[in-house]
């Protein structure tokens, strides 16, 4: 048996008590119907995010239906952990290796080798290149450590894919991750871990701040409603 009483009409539910079956949402006009107790994909208000949406028994009786993020968030932090200790030990990898190299210690095919005797007085001087740079083994732990940081966004960026699909993300928040990620990704490739690195680190300050003052100016018109709502009650008092 169906009941009462959601309908859609230009991408906004309403509560309608007169429309009780999907047919009579149809012949009214409307998008869409669906029952109490249906979840659908939608915002709560104009600044909301789109999400899952509970529509109740009334028309006020609706609400976010909230996924459990927890393991999904603890990999991204693990993530962004792993990231900024993966640049910190390729930085450490480079200053190294430019320590080893001012000690005659020069970068081969087959690894790091010494200089000794007059190779060392005829190229000791020499400066460091790309080719002749010594390998630092911190380097290399840091690219691995980078490299599991990487798997472990993409991970996350699947599954935020999934979500969006199920409606519990907003498209254009996976938008901007999946953007992000591709940038630092690309960026690692083509200066470094330690860049790439930052553009990441750049990418979540940004969204943490964006949501700090997307929930402080919500905060501040709440409370000068209520100041105005407090005004306009007091000069009705008075009257």
């Amino acid at each position: 048996m169906e009941g009462t009483d959601w309908v859609k009409k230009n991408n906004r539910w309403t509560f309608d008590e007169n429309i009780k079956t999907a047919e009579q949402a149809t012949n009214a006009g409307y998008d869409d119907y669906k029952a109490p107790g249906s979840v659908v994909s939608a915002k709560l208000g104009d600044d909301g995010e789109v999400g899952s949406i509970y529509l109740g028994a009334s028309g006020s009786d609706v609400h976010y239906v909230t996924a459990d993020n927890s393991t999904k968030d603890a990999i991204n932090w693990a993530a962004t952990g792993l990231m900024t200790a993966g640049a910190g030990l390729e930085v450490a990898g480079e200053s190294h290796a430019a320590s080893l190299f001012q000690q005659g210690v020069r970068g081969g095919v087959s690894g790091n080798y010494t200089l000794t005797g007059r190779n060392l007085s005829l190229f000791g001087n020499a400066a460091m290149t790309s080719s002749s740079a010594p390998t630092s083994f911190l380097s290399g732990i840091g690219k691995g450590v980078g490299t599991v940081a990487t798997i472990g966004a993409v991970g996350v960026l699947g599954y935020e894919g999934y979500q969006f699909s199920q409606g519990q993300m907003d498209g254009g928040r996976l938008t901007y991750h999946g953007v992000s990620l591709g940038a630092s990704i690309w960026v690692g490739a083509a200066a470094g871990g330690p860049a790439g690195a930052v553009v990441g680190l750049g990418a979540t300050g940004g969204e943490m701040a964006y949501d700090t003052s997307k929930q402080t100016l919500r905060t501040l018109n709440g409370q000068w409603s209520n100041f105005l709502q407090s005004i306009i009650n007091a000069t009705m008092g008075g009257r």
